[in-house]
């Protein structure tokens, strides 16, 4: 089992998200090494950009919520979408391998109040395993 507090697990499932997105229609900007989000991608089609913080939990989330971050980062994700006026997405990947994950969802930031999420939460940002991302009207889906 990954334990998912270290780099590598988080590394390996940066890049599976860097997959899914379409080489013809985005362009990764930026890859943080620091505490910003993981990733800056442009939709080319139309030049907007937005950032992806990758997350990725081997457990089965306990009294089904979901602990996907504290919340030192939560605000510093907060504050790096609102001072950079950039839209910013948390995609976890939850159970299975990083590379192979069982369950993903894509949420907006905005969306998100606390560090711990209901399933029942992240159940409405549920996307199909392996489906490639596209960009509509300023979401990421």
């Amino acid at each position: 089992m990954w334990n998912t507090n270290t780099t590598i697990a988080g590394n390996y499932f940066q890049e599976h998200t860097e997959n899914l997105f379409d080489k013809n229609f985005f362009r990764i900007i930026d890859r943080s090494i620091t505490k910003d989000p993981d990733l800056v991608i442009e939709y080319i089609l139309t030049k907007e950009k937005f950032c992806v913080e990758c997350k990725f939990n081997s457990n089965t989330p306990l009294n089904n919520k979901l602990h996907w971050t504290d919340r030192k980062h939560m605000s510093h994700y907060q504050s790096f979408a609102y001072y950079h006026n950039i839209p910013t997405f948390i995609v976890i990947g939850l159970e299975g391998m990083p590379t192979n994950p069982k369950r993903v969802f894509c949420i907006p930031l905005n969306k998100i109040r606390f560090c711990n999420l209901w399933m029942s939460f992240l159940e409405q940002y549920e996307r199909k395993l392996n489906q490639k991302f596209f960009w509509k009207n300023g979401n990421l889906e």
